[in-house]
């Protein structure tokens, strides 16, 4: 029964730390337009100050961006993350 109740413990820790490494608020500091759209396009703009959750983050190019849902990714320099916000890869 000890066995188990370790197990168990373990389990749940290793979700308390997946889950906190997912899912963050963050703030944009300048307009930012979706990574990956065409050259000269800016898809899916977003202006200064708009809040997002993001889901993680992933490389475009050589470029780090954080994940929105069902989206795609916006440039990791023009956003702020929320304080003790950390997100894992999507």
């Amino acid at each position: 029964m000890r066995l188990s109740f370790v197990i168990a413990a373990a389990v749940g820790a290793v979700a308390a730390t997946t889950a906190s490494a997912r899912d963050c608020s963050g703030t944009y500091i300048r307009r930012s337009c979706m990574m990956g759209a065409a050259d000269g396009i800016c898809g899916y703009p977003r202006e200064k100050g708009t809040k997002e959750d993001f889901m993680g983050w992933e490389i475009q190019d050589g470029e780090r961006g954080y994940v929105v849902y069902r989206l795609g990714a916006y440039p990791a320099k023009d956003i702020k993350l929320d304080p003790g916000c950390r997100l894992g890869k999507y």
